[in-house]
């Protein structure tokens, strides 16, 4: 990579359903090897259950809007 360049990652998650346990592991497994600056996901649960988006990043997050 690049130096002072950004690796960004997106990814729907599909909540829990499906093979959950499964595609829990290949994702750990996989952003381990990526090693993204900043991510971000759809159908992530939020909370009781329920769907959201989130973003996770290397760096503090200084401000939200």
């Amino acid at each position: 990579m690049e130096e002072g360049g950004v690796r960004v990652a997106t990814l729907n998650l599909w909540g829990r359903n499906g093979a959950w346990e499964e595609r829990r592991s290949v994702l750990i497994e996989g952003l381990l090897e990526l090693q993204p600056d900043l991510i971000a996901f759809q159908e992530a649960i939020v909370g009781d259950g329920n769907h959201g988006a989130s973003i996770a990043s290397r760096w503090p997050i200084g401000e939200v809007r």
